[in-house]
């Protein structure tokens, strides 16, 4: 079973469960829109991030906190469209940046990279698919709020 697949029998399992979390997807966006977006924030995507939001460009966030419905693709964490994400990577950028300079000896894309793209996130903190050559695919919990840890081999 693909990624498309495995999302949408996740989705399908949900709302088979009570969950209103299928009426407030929205429809994804296509792969040039995904790599523009990812190009003008200089963030380098795995393949993995461009399926997922091809699949569906995170949840109608205004809907939502309007009907203020607690919606989860993961356990606690929001799947917000593909500009939020990118509007996290670049705050974790700069915090990165920030905190390398802070501690001396430690360059920016070792506190965050470039490569490290958020899918989702609660209250600052993300869960990241690298496109690192040494951990490409995997899934990371964020680095900035805890020890940097890997969770899974791929999404």
């Amino acid at each position: 079973m693909g990624l498309v697949e495995s999302l949408d029998a996740l989705v399908g399992d949900l709302s088979d469960r009570g969950s209103p979390l299928r009426s407030y997807l929205q429809p994804g966006l296509s792969r040039q829109e995904i790599q523009r977006e990812a190009e003008q924030r200089d963030a380098v995507l795995h393949p993995d991030v461009e399926t997922l939001f091809g699949w569906h460009d995170g949840f109608d966030v205004a809907r939502w906190n309007d009907d203020e419905v607690n919606l989860a693709l993961l356990p606690g964490f929001e799947f917000r469209p593909l500009h939020d994400a990118l509007d996290q990577f670049e705050l974790s950028r700069s915090i990165g940046g920030d905190l390398s300079a802070k501690w001396g000896g430690l360059e920016q894309d070792q506190v965050w990279a470039a490569t490290w793209c958020p899918i989702v996130s609660l209250d600052g903190r993300s869960i990241y698919i690298s496109a690192d050559a040494a951990d490409y695919g995997s899934v990371w919990f964020d680095p900035l709020q805890d020890e940097k840890r890997r969770l899974f081999d791929s999404l």
